[in-house]
């Protein structure tokens, strides 16, 4: 999202390539330069609330040209966020902008991308990382709602008459989630739609847009604020780009919803003229270059005759050039990753050692074992160069790290590692079950339920003595069949006498369990449900798929896999359907 000058009225740079380069050559000239660490600037021109960024990298040959080129705007809505491990960056961005997911820096919360489009003035992007960053947003389709409660009359409604929408002030992160969703995610795949957000937000406040161009001003776009669970957000558009019997919604109170892209500034405060050097950042980018690489950056923090010793190899490098080559060799070739985690060393068993105690330091633990491996020291000049590096094994040092790696939104997911994981997971996300449902519907899964056994033990022996040419498919629609044969199970049960004795009983079909059709007791109405619920169910086959190349069962093993699948969404069935009773006509977010 580099160019967005159709949200701030500036169509003219947009569709003239004369008037874009004039634009770019104005902010070479007149914009002030703030140096990245891979030794080229930023050139940051503002002209009233529209701010143009150009970042400048070096050619082959050592020739300068302009990389990336961003339009933002100037606010107070400061962000106090961390990285979580997840960069986006498309591969052939800048080396001065990036693309990745942060999370609430305080709460560890929430999961959001964000474009840095100053990227290269910080040292760091470790999950450990607190940055401050400026942010805006770009929407990229955006409406108006005269209020919340138009926002939920527009919003669709499904299959049992319930309205689903974003919870106000949300910013939601759905399309990368469901770009690497298991069913869709291909390794090595680029989704150009990651970087989108989904929002909805109640206005706070409306202000003009304002672009200079000498003595002239313009309002040339709406800036409109919300609050989120991030903080104050600005969105940037302009009136065209509001459709137009919404446009009488612009107003305070209202609710503005759609996709954007959120674009962040991070050269602010300490940031503000460029990358700081002295230990503290030194140390950041050093953990930086071990884990994630690109060992250039080093080269704006080391003095010419740089020393890099490292014990685990008996070698030493001196030299700007020869310490950034030895860098990237053992990033390239390196057989395992490391995490870098802060620490100062407390006490030292023989008093001739090199570093004190009190000396702030990186320990280095592989991702894949328990235990540190080696502490990595740095030796900085009062002009805040690093004059050494030295990589030790020494054992004799003890440390203590400043704290473990903090969990990320990540760290409480973890992939299914059993069917009943599977399913749950996908019965919550489908809105099937609450949370607070969740723990009964557990009590059910450790359950026998002899009739939910025999019905799939029957489809089981109905397909032996009857092949389908697609198993595959016949085995999908048959978790549908069963799920929706649940549902009206459990219809029937609750509107039977306690007695029992007006009970409708739901015949099994094989037939239509293969074909995917069904047949029921139910009136019209239910009926559609039943069919729409079909569906539903043939999307746990996924589950039972994935569950099988997890655990790579024996061959006597996958049909106990099977059973223990199609009785588990047959409990989901009744469940869903007391779910849909008790719901029905209302409305949810």
């Amino acid at each position: 999202m580099a160019l967005a000058f159709e949200n701030y009225g500036l169509n003219l740079f947009a569709d003239e390539q004369e008037h874009f380069e004039e634009l770019m050559h104005l902010t070479t000239r007149a914009g002030k330069p703030l140096i990245g660490y891979h030794g080229t600037p930023y050139f940051f021109l503002p002209m009233g609330g529209v701010e143009f960024w150009e970042g400048v990298e070096k050619d082959g040959d050592g020739n300068l040209f302009a990389a990336s080129f961003h339009t933002h705007c100037g606010n107070k809505c400061i962000w106090n966020m961390s990285p979580i491990g997840i960069d986006i960056t498309p591969k052939n961005t800048s080396n001065m902008e990036r693309v990745a997911m942060f999370c609430d820096a305080k709460t560890q919360t929430g999961m959001v991308p964000i474009e840095v489009i100053t990227a290269d003035v910080l040292p760091s992007y470790i999950p450990d990382d607190e940055i401050k960053m400026q942010v805006v947003a770009i929407p990229l389709a955006l409406e108006y709602h005269a209020d919340e409660d138009a926002y939920e009359q527009s919003l669709p409604r499904d299959e049992n008459g319930d309205r689903w929408g974003l919870k106000l002030g949300t910013l939601n992160a759905f399309e990368f989630l469901k770009n690497h969703a298991p069913e869709q995610y291909e390794q090595g795949k680029e989704y150009p739609s990651d970087h989108y957000v989904h929002f909805a937000a109640v206005v706070k406040s409306l202000r003009h847009g304002i672009f200079e161009m000498g003595d002239e001003q313009l309002k040339t776009f709406i800036r409109c604020f919300v609050d989120t669970q991030f903080g104050e957000l600005e969105f940037d558009h302009t009136l065209e780009q509001v459709p137009e019997e919404q446009r009488k919604n612009i107003k305070v109170g209202s609710v503005i919803t759609g996709v954007c892209v959120l674009s962040a500034d991070v050269a602010i405060g300490d940031y503000e003229n460029g990358i700081v050097k002295d230990f503290d950042h030194n140390l950041r980018l050093i953990a930086s270059v071990i884990t994630e690489g690109d060992a250039e950056r080093m080269i704006s923090i080391l003095i010419a005759d740089a020393i890099y010793e490292t014990d685990s190899y008996q070698q030493t490098y001196t030299g700007v050039q020869a310490i950034v080559d030895r860098f990237m060799f053992v990033h390239e070739h390196r057989d395992k990753s490391y995490e870098a985690y802060y620490a100062t060393i407390t006490q030292t068993e023989d008093v001739c050692l090199e570093y004190p105690v009190g000396t702030r330091c990186i320990v280095l633990k592989s991702e894949d074992e328990d235990g540190y491996e080696s502490i990595v020291f740095l030796t900085v000049n009062e002009e805040g160069m690093v004059t050494k590096i030295k990589v030790c094994t020494d054992t004799r040092y003890r440390f203590q790290v400043d704290k473990p790696r903090q969990a990320s939104v990540l760290d409480d997911y973890e992939f299914p590692n059993s069917i009943e994981d599977a399913i749950v997971l996908r019965a919550k996300l489908y809105g099937m079950i609450d949370e607070d449902e969740e723990s009964v519907f557990a009590e059910e899964m450790t359950t026998t339920h002899v009739q939910l056994e025999e019905n799939v033990q029957n489809m089981l022996d109905a397909l032996q003595a009857e092949p389908q040419e697609d198993a595959e498919k016949a085995l999908m629609n048959i978790l549908g069949y069963l799920f929706a044969k649940a549902m009206e199970c459990e219809a029937n049960n609750t509107a039977a006498q306690k007695d029992y004795s007006t009970k409708l009983l739901a015949s099994y079909a094989v037939q239509d369990a293969f074909q995917g059709t069904i047949s029921s007791t139910l009136c019209e109405e239910d009926h559609q449900k039943l069919e729409k619920a079909m569906e539903l169910g043939r999307r746990f086959f996924l589950d039972f798929k994935i569950q099988l190349q997890m655990t790579e069962p024996q061959e006597n093993q996958f049909m106990p896999l099977f059973k223990r699948t199609a009785v588990l969404i047959q409990c989901l069935g009744q469940a869903y359907w007391r779910k849909t009773q008790r719901s029905n006509g209302k409305s949810h977010q």
